[in-house]
């Protein structure tokens, strides 16, 4: 009977209201934790319980002229270490403004 059930029920307190299978609310918070915590388990093992023999070693050369990056690759590029920081960080300003407008906007009124 999934995608009909109440969208809140409000008898419910605490985890139960939070997380259960009788309401869309329920079930939607139930499924975000759940990708998180996949999410969660993928880092820690890609990173902290890796093989600790290979070496990841970054694209580019150290010995890059930065004067002669022009435009916007002179502040967004592959070849030194400020790019790359410039890059992650523009990459997370978009998803977190990315996950802002999706839980500050309203919602439709069907």
């Amino acid at each position: 009977m999934a995608g009909h059930g109440v969208e809140d029920d409000p008898k419910l307190k605490g985890f139960t209201r939070l997380f259960n299978s009788q309401t869309n609310r329920g079930r939607a918070n139930t499924s975000k934790v759940t990708l998180g915590l996949m999410g969660a388990c993928i880092v820690y093992f890609a990173f902290f319980k890796g093989s600790k023999k290979k070496k990841c070693k970054m694209a580019g050369d150290s010995s890059v002229d930065e004067s002669q990056l022009k435009g916007l690759s002179k502040y967004f590029n592959s070849q030194t270490n400020k790019g790359r920081a410039n890059t992650a960080k523009a990459t997370y300003a978009v998803m977190g403004a990315m996950i802002l407008y999706f839980t500050l906007k309203p919602k439709s009124k069907k």
